[in-house]
């Protein structure tokens, strides 16, 4: 997956980078100068698309290479990318079994963080493979119990300051289920509802990718506003549509989000 990942990443790159270069041609010859003539430019906007395309180029390629890994094992029936995830919960399962032995509790033992064995819940249901693309109506089902497990595993990490071994028992249990339930194919029901029921329900998820992916959407807008003479009422308008689509039901956040960096993103306005 390495080099893929890499070879994936240089064919983002270049398509952004090039798409950029064939829209604005003002950016096609700022691409051209040297490097200290670029400097010399400033933050203009050709210059924010040079430095959001690779960003934007990273965040295609982590979807791009996930997808890959599911397709590759789809056509060649090559298993490898669809049970990457056990290894990261095998390691996690390892490790609670070192607290569980220890005669005394070391601080290392308090580092047995779940948050890879959780990024591997999340992406679950499309490294698995069981369910097509085009079945949008079970991925948000799975996605819904994706993310109660994940209040699972976090709400039995935070006893870990309250009783080590016993909370060590308890994620070990949690992911050792999940982990036969996936290589099952039973994705959509990872843990029972038995061990969901105490499980506090969080509101609030992912508000600082929320906030990053509402930062590059509002600066393309105003470099594409820019570039194409729109008036600011047209790309204010078009930036509270981008907030309402990522925050969703947390509208009022995501605008607060944007009245924060309105003054950046749109200077002298």
């Amino acid at each position: 997956m390495t080099p893929a990942t890499f070879f994936v990443f240089i064919l983002c790159g270049r398509l952004v980078m090039g798409t950029a270069a064939m829209a604005f041609p003002e950016y096609a010859r700022y691409r051209q100068l040297s490097k200290t003539a670029q400097d010399a430019a400033g933050w203009s906007w050709p210059g924010m698309i040079n430095f959001f395309g690779p960003l934007l180029a990273l965040v295609l390629t982590s979807l791009l290479v996930r997808r890959a890994a599911v397709l590759t094992g789809w056509l060649f029936d090559v298993k490898a990318g669809s049970f990457m995830c056990l290894n990261t919960w095998a390691e996690l399962i390892h490790r609670c079994a070192e607290v569980v032995r220890a005669p005394r509790i070391r601080d290392e033992h308090y580092t047995s963080s779940v948050s890879n064995s959780v990024g591997r819940i999340y992406r679950a249901r499309s490294m698995r493979g069981t369910v097509g693309v085009s079945s949008w109506r079970r991925r948000r089902v799975m996605r819904e119990h994706a993310f109660r497990v994940a209040d699972a595993m976090r709400a039995a990490e935070a006893q870990l300051d309250v009783d080590p071994k016993e909370a060590a028992r308890r994620i070990a249990a949690l992911t050792l289920k999940i982990s036969n339930r996936y290589v099952e194919g039973r994705v959509g029901a990872l843990l029972d509802q038995s061990d969901l029921d105490d499980v506090p329900v969080i509101e609030k998820r992912f508000e600082a990718a929320k906030l990053a992916i509402s930062a590059l959407c509002i600066a393309g807008v105003a470099l594409g506003a820019q570039a194409l003479g729109l008036p600011i009422q047209v790309s204010v308008m078009t930036s509270v549509v981008v907030v309402a689509a990522v925050f969703r039901n947390a509208t009022i956040t995501g605008l607060g989000a944007l009245a924060f960096l309105y003054p950046f993103l749109f200077p002298a306005k």
